[in-house]
């Protein structure tokens, strides 16, 4: 069995602490519950690449806390910051945020690995490492769900991917990984230019360079050991694992069998699957045979998104109006698509800018702000200083900035969850099935709108990949290859 380990930084000396810092007040106490709340500020953002902001907090749930650790579980925090090793950003809202927390200044540090010693927690943990998508379901249920939702069924679609994480193929250079991502951080640390950045509901967020390095750490230490707890969220139904949470270039370290891997990556993916929400047809299922419809997905209309104040009839008008923009060249939605299909959306989006607004982007990557901007923040995001690209994206497109935000007014997180829900049955009930059932033989793991696979079956993944999308589309998307390969990782001192 695989040892169970906590990580936490090199330089805390829990029981030095505890021997200078007794502890009398906590019945039970046991020092492995401190070391789980520490090992949290760690895990949390292993899992999750955005649930940080710029000073680092990380927010800690406080009913998982009291699951893990008991009703005392406050009189821990508390310790831990009377000791000086953790503090809090003190700000929680009921139902929206939970208490954030960081390692303080000194102990901002390189990790080390300590074994768990309490039997609960060790059988806790032991059991999580080992869930499956089906029981899976029973751990992480989600209430909200309609009865007529059959997780067991929609379960069953991620099991063709799952079990190539079973065989133990998946391995990392685990040496050359650790190097990377220490250099990287150094590297931010010294320039504030090379931080990353976030764009949510509620505009642009920075990533803390410490919190992302300490994830980065942990996921690589996971996928070392084989540790990659995949599941699927009962939210937008993608499938998570220690390696679809791991950085891009990091995966470049990541081999099976020995043998190279290679991405088949969706190009343009939330731009292309936006074109399903623009026409009137997938809404009203009345999409040609093979094309999706909005029925065919149970699970894609969870979330409240009209209303008798936002009415359906009213969002139908709105999008048929949009089409009749898509007759002839130039048109709105004509120019859209014709981005979109061609598969230099955002080289187009570019020329668009200039030719419009006589505005000049240098590269690619300074223009795709300007379209998450529009997909992720909310509606009153657009009269900010910082949305800029929001107003921008407006005055181009008005009328498909209409429907997104039509389809935001009841939340801004609406438009992404639509997009990613389409995403997650496209690839799990369209794509992965017809691998396995033609090449059942043939490892394939998922990255959301990518299907990695070995080097050498590219050709073949990406044509069912063209296939499949394009049937679901009523067009042909393109698609990109990120063939990972060590040598990417480029010698330190010159990333």
């Amino acid at each position: 069995m695989t040892q169970q380990l906590f990580y936490v930084p090199k330089n805390i000396d829990l029981d030095k602490l505890i021997e200078e810092n007794p502890v009398s007040h906590i019945p039970g106490f046991h020092r492995d519950k401190l070391l789980y709340i520490l090992h949290l500020l760690v895990e949390i953002p292993s899992n999750n690449k955005d649930l940080t902001n710029e000073e680092g907090y990380v927010p800690i749930n406080a009913e998982i806390l009291k699951q893990w650790i008991g009703k005392g579980y406050s009189d821990y925090l508390t310790y831990l910051q009377d000791v000086g090793i953790i503090e809090t950003d003190n700000q929680f809202i009921v139902g929206i945020k939970s208490k954030g927390y960081k390692f303080c200044p000194l102990y901002q540090q390189p990790l080390k690995s300590i074994p768990i010693t309490n039997s609960t927690l060790l059988r806790r943990m032991t059991r999580r490492q080992k869930s499956t998508a089906i029981n899976n379901i029973e751990q992480e249920s989600n209430e909200n769900l309609p009865v007529e939702i059959d997780l067991p069924a929609i379960a069953c679609k991620y099991s063709p991917v799952e079990k190539w994480y079973e065989t133990g193929g998946l391995k990392i250079n685990d040496k050359i990984a650790h190097l990377y991502n220490a250099e990287i951080y150094l590297q931010k640390q010294s320039n504030r230019a090379k931080w990353d950045k976030n764009i949510t509901a509620n505009g642009i967020e920075w990533k803390n360079p410490y919190t992302q390095y300490i994830g980065t750490h942990l996921n690589i230490e996971k996928i070392k050991r084989g540790l990659f707890n995949a599941h699927f969220d009962q939210n937008v139904f993608r499938y998570h694992s220690a390696l679809t949470s791991c950085k891009r270039e990091i995966r470049n370290a990541i081999t099976y069998e020995g043998e190279e891997l290679v991405a088949i990556d969706l190009s343009n993916s939330q731009p292309t699957l936006l074109t399903l929400l623009l026409n009137h047809e997938f809404w009203l299922n009345e999409g040609e045979e093979g094309k999706l419809n909005s029925s065919n997905i149970p699970y894609l209309f969870l979330n409240p998104i009209f209303s008798s104040k936002n009415p359906f009839t009213n969002f139908i008008t709105l999008v048929k109006n949009a089409q009749n923009n898509r007759i002839k060249e130039g048109d709105e939605i004509w120019n859209y698509y014709k981005m979109v299909s061609s598969g230099n959306f955002y080289s187009e989006f570019r020329q668009l800018l200039k030719n419009k607004l006589d505005l000049n982007y240098a590269t690619n990557e300074d223009v795709k702000p300007i379209l998450f901007t529009v997909l992720f923040t909310d509606n009153r995001f657009i009269g900010q200083a910082d949305a800029a690209p929001k107003r921008i994206f407006r005055d181009l497109f008005p009328a498909i900035y209409e429907i997104t935000a039509f389809i935001k007014r009841h939340g801004a997180e609406n438009l992404p969850i639509l997009l990613q829900r389409i995403e997650s049955f496209i690839m799990y009930h369209k794509v992965v099935p017809r691998i396995t059932r033609e090449r059942d033989y043939l490892p394939i793991f998922t990255l959301h709108d990518s299907i990695v696979t070995l080097k050498g079956n590219e050709d073949y993944v990406e044509n069912v990949m063209r296939e499949e999308f394009g049937k679901c589309l009523g067009f042909i998307p393109h698609f990109k290859r990120d063939y990972w390969q060590e040598s990417k990782l480029k010698p330190l001192g010159n990333i």
